[in-house]
């Protein structure tokens, strides 16, 4: 074939595909050829038999969002005239195996023999993503896979963090998806929503489900360069394996502790958690009864104040404690937390759940720096409905008009939710014993001895003025007597 169709100015490349032998030869007249494709079936199959066919790929630049046409060219080794059969592509510059509607933005990444990992970005990046698009990235473990992803870069257009709901900004969502039927129709359930600088903490799927789902939903204003992470596919292990370490189904009980690493309770952790962990812990209390969760030590690295941390170091990226309040729902309350300042826990460390159950996680990342993990302490609460009362094993809360446990008044410990402390008021325990630090025993040991020794020393003071005034009185009360006889032996002389 000679004669070539001429070429306008905004033709990025040109490739032609012999398809029936197979073969390509390239033309790109000095421009950059960004991928090849052969003729798709559908248009191939509408040639006449015999024919040879050839494709070609243009760029249209200038508009905000660069498409490609595909040009299949029919036509016989003899003969005059052609046919030119054409359709419009857009091409996303994304890894992972493209939906057969290349207008369409879904992408799936598939556990195979040989891959269990591998990369994934926001389109075309590092260069900015485009206005107006809705991608899908699905990850598809087996049977006996968990998979799970990993952010090392987020950076969307917007101002938005894990305080709100990113609305009318570009953001990203993240599902669990499994089958629920014969028909394997699917159902998604939301870990996540993630938008502005908020890096999203390592993610996994639970036990027994194997595939995650992202979406990504762009507006028509603002663009930047978008994510990138990395996905992997693991041995499943069921979620409160004895091998983990960590993690507990906990049931018929009233209050508890849990802490990780664990160390105990008033002491600083001796020990830092590790990457690749994957903890899993269920409350489940009475029925009509909530969960109340009260935070009591967070070091965790990442941030989550806004106002303070970097632009690569805002998130939980590295590490991360999840605290699902309402399984019923894929709204979650303040579904991830770490960082180390009283500023990164929300609540004044306070969580409870709507019914009787809550579900709480903590997972690093494989590049995690390590940190001394967290601590808090739960017990189920209840409001008790109009003209009921506590139980008689029961405490009841002033302000918030919780019932609890009557073995958590003044055990030290708010045990009433944010702002009632009547559990431990000196109403119902008495003055409070001071409980001080060594270095604060150290200080008061100073503070007493200073004390003891300044009134020892007003003492001796005062012992040496009374001393000091019983001598002048004696030599007084010697001269008047030695006076006294003088004067007897004048008269007697």
């Amino acid at each position: 074939m000679k004669s070539v169709p001429s070429r306008r100015p905004f033709l990025a490349d040109l490739l032609f595909c012999q398809c029936a032998a197979l073969t390509e030869s390239f033309v790109t007249r000095g421009e950059t050829l960004l991928h090849s494709r052969k003729c798709s079936n559908n248009l191939i199959n509408r040639c006449p038999q015999a024919a040879l066919h050839a494709v070609f790929y243009f760029a249209w630049v200038g508009i905000s969002r660069p498409f490609y046409i595909t040009l299949c060219y029919c036509f016989r080794l003899q003969g005059l005239g052609f046919r030119i059969l054409y359709q419009f592509e857009t091409y996303f510059k994304v890894p992972g195996i493209a939906h057969p509607d290349s207008n369409i933005c879904e992408f799936r990444f598939q556990s195979g023999p040989h891959i269990k990992s591998g990369d994934f970005h926001s389109p075309r990046h590092p260069a900015n993503y485009p206005p107006n698009t809705n991608c899908t990235y699905i990850f598809e473990g087996a049977a006996n896979e968990q998979a799970r992803l990993e952010f090392d870069l987020f950076r969307l257009s917007g101002d938005g963090n894990y305080n709100n709901d990113c609305q009318n900004q570009d953001y990203v969502d993240i599902f669990e998806t499994s089958a629920v039927d014969s028909r394997q129709r699917r159902r998604d359930m939301l870990i996540g929503r993630y938008c502005g600088t908020a890096m999203p903490a390592p993610i996994i799927s639970r036990f027994g489900v194997h595939d995650l789902k992202l979406r990504f939903v762009t507006d028509a204003t603002g663009v930047t360069n978008g994510f990138r992470g990395r996905y992997m596919f693991q041995p499943a292990e069921p979620t409160f394996s004895a091998t983990k370490g960590c993690g507990e189904n906990i049931r018929n009980q009233t209050h508890g502790r849990i802490a990780f690493p664990d160390f105990p309770d008033g002491e600083k952790s001796v020990s830092k958690y590790t990457v690749n962990a994957s903890c899993e812990w269920w409350i489940t209390v009475r029925p009509g009864y909530n969960v109340l969760v009260n935070l009591t030590f967070m070091g965790i690295e990442g941030s989550k104040n806004f106002q303070t941390c970097s632009a690569t170091s805002c998130g939980c990226s590295g590490a991360a404690l999840k605290v699902f309040t309402d399984l019923t729902t894929d709204k979650q309350l303040n579904p991830e937390l770490c960082g180390v300042e009283a500023t990164d826990i929300p609540n004044g460390g306070q969580l409870r759940s709507p019914k009787n159950v809550m579900r709480l996680t903590f997972t690093t990342s494989s590049k995690a720096t390590g940190g001394d993990g967290f601590a808090l302490r739960w017990n189920e609460v209840r409001h008790p409905v109009v003209g009921d009362r506590c139980e008689a094993d029961e405490f009841f809360c002033d302000k918030n008009k919780f019932c609890i446990n009557k073995d958590l008044r003044c055990d030290g410990h708010h045990n009433c939710g944010e702002f009632d402390g009547s559990d431990e008021s000196v109403t119902e325990c008495g003055e409070p014993e001071v409980e001080v630090s060594f270095f604060e025993d150290l200080t008061m040991m100073g503070s007493v001895g200073g004390a003891v020794g300044g009134v020892l020393l007003i003492v001796i003071v005062m012992v040496v003025c009374v001393c000091r005034r019983r001598r002048k009185a004696e030599r007084r009360r010697k001269r008047q007597q030695n006076m006294n006889q003088d004067q007897h032996h004048e008269w007697n002389s």
